[in-house]
């Protein structure tokens, strides 16, 4: 799905441009939480070739099982997360210049959701991170008033 966003680091050092979205949804895996400090965790999923760092530096941080986070040298927050043999980079939505472009279509990771957080959307669910495709489901993409005209 064709889109041009941009985002940044939370110092703005590192500033990015995405030319494609994959897929975006909502994870409730205890990484995830970790990682994001909130209950449940609002991402993007880009082709890698889809990315492109416009300035600052990223440092990769120490390989996981699944992949290994990307943070901004100046200031050390979290980027992206590399999902190594997947080719695909994880941002957090909410790191994206206009976050409101970007819905999230599926929540993966249900089984470890938090017990008292109520799911009140008519998303679809997954159990763990084994999704359908994208193509399945709505576009994650909100188009703007200029594709409304």
């Amino acid at each position: 799905m064709s889109a041009l966003l941009r985002g940044g680091c939370r110092c703005d050092a590192v500033r990015f441009e995405i030319a494609e979205v994959f897929d975006a949804g909502y994870c409730h895996c205890n990484r995830c939480r970790k990682h994001s400090g909130a209950p449940v965790f609002a991402f993007v999923h880009v082709p890698r070739a889809a990315f492109k760092l416009l300035s600052g530096e990223l440092i990769a941080e120490p390989q996981e099982r699944i992949g290994r986070g990307m943070i901004c040298a100046a200031c050390r927050g979290g980027v992206c997360f590399d999902m190594g043999e997947r080719d695909l980079l994880s941002i957090a939505i909410g790191s994206l210049d206009e976050p409101d472009r970007v819905r999230p279509t599926f929540h993966q990771c249900v089984s470890s959701k938090l017990p008292w957080l109520e799911i009140a959307d008519d998303l679809p669910r997954f159990s763990e991170n084994t999704i359908t495709h994208p193509q399945e489901r709505r576009s994650p993409i909100v188009p703007g008033p200029e594709a409304i005209k």
